[in-house]
Parts: structure tokens; C-alpha cells; sequence
């Protein structure tokens, strides 16, 4: 088995740990700048500025329709939700690359508290949602080395295009993808 029970609770652990840091900390209310706009745009559904940001657009319309508090807090609340799933995965990333429980938690715990990125954590922007994509699709091409399994290749494939309506940033890693897979194919 690549990762036991011992893995998995690991990784659950840590993910729920950011994630309840994160909305302890979450900002409550509306922001300004690109928060604002996204806090807005969530809601309404509009475009924002170059690239559009249209799945992050549409993921985050789901996470106002969460019926708590205020749209501005849901808005904030879903880069919570994905910088805590970005921990989680560094935990089995860590794990897969190394075998070692230590070296995975300490990592997944200095991601959750390195401060931009606890910062970009609990407000509506565009990098927590970007690192979970990111990190998914490594996982899942670590995955693919590990069992050789074409279905892992394929979703990281799949999010790997979704991804160029996350964040402009993700699909930046596609060259080094694509030698990684020139290299490893079998």
C-alpha cells in the first residue's frame, strides 16, 4: 500500500488543523482590491481582470451558497477550504517522496503557518485555490509513478486544463510536467 491508515489520518489531521486555524482567522467581512473583486464576483458571477479567473469564478459561487454568515465571509471561507486541502497534500506528497512521517507533518505544518501563505488563506484571492490545484496534479503524477496507473495520469491531465481557469500561475509548471513525463513514461 502506498500510504496506510496512519497516512491517511496524518493528512486528514493536518488539513483540518489549517483549516481551523484559517477560519479562526478568517477576515470576517469585505476586503478591498482583488479580494473585493473576487468577494463580489463570486456572487454575481462577472469576469474579473485578465485571465477571468472562470473556474475560480463558478468554485467560488458554490462556496456562497453555503448558508452561514455573510457573502464576504463564504468568499473569504473558500480560500480556507483550499489552502487546507494545499496542506493536506503536502503531507502525502512529502510522504510519497520520502517514506518519512516526520519530514511529511513538519512540512505540511510549515506551509500552514508560513505567513503569506496563512495570509492568502483567509482572504477571497486566487493562490490558495491555485496551490491545491497545483499540488493535486503533482500528487496525482506521484501516483502515477508509484502504481503506474493511467486514470491518475489522466485527471491530472483533465485539472491540469481546468487550471488554466484557476490561475494563470498553474500552467506555468506544464513544461517541467511535461519533461518529468518524457523522463519517467514507461
Amino acid at each position: 500500500a502506498l500510504v496506510n491508515r496512519l497516512d491517511i489520518l496524518l493528512t486528514a489531521l493536518a488539513g483540518l488543523w489549517a483549516f481551523a486555524l484559517y477560519v479562526r482567522t478568517l477576515a470576517p467581512s469585505l476586503l478591498v482590491s482583488d479580494g473585493a473583486e473576487f468577494q463580489t464576483l463570486f456572487y454575481t458571477l462577472g469576469m474579473t481582470h485578465p485571465t477571468g479567473y472562470p473556474v475560480h469564478i463558478l468554485i467560488g459561487k458554490l462556496f456562497i451558497l453555503i448558508p452561514i454568515r455573510t457573502i464576504a465571509y463564504r468568499a473569504n471561507l473558500a480560500s480556507a477550504f483550499f489552502a487546507a486541502l494545499a496542506v493536506a497534500e503536502i503531507y502525502l506528497i512529502v510522504y510519497l517522496l520520502g517514506r518519512w512521517r516526520a519530514a511529511a507533518i513538519s512540512s505540511a505544518l510549515a506551509l500552514a503557518y508560513l505567513p503569506l501563505f496563512w495570509r492568502f488563506a483567509i482572504v477571497a484571492e486566487s493562490y490558495s485555490i491555485a496551490s491545491a490545484f497545483s499540488l493535486t496534479i503533482l500528487l496525482l503524477l506521484l501516483l502515477w509513478r508509484e502504481k503506474g496507473t493511467w486514470q491518475y495520469l489522466f485527471i491530472a491531465g483533465v485539472l491540469g486544463g481546468i487550471s488554466v481557469g484557476v490561475h494563470g500561475g498553474v500552467v506555468m509548471a506544464a513544461p517541467a510536467i511535461g519533461v518529468y513525463l518524457l523522463l519517467t513514461a514507461r
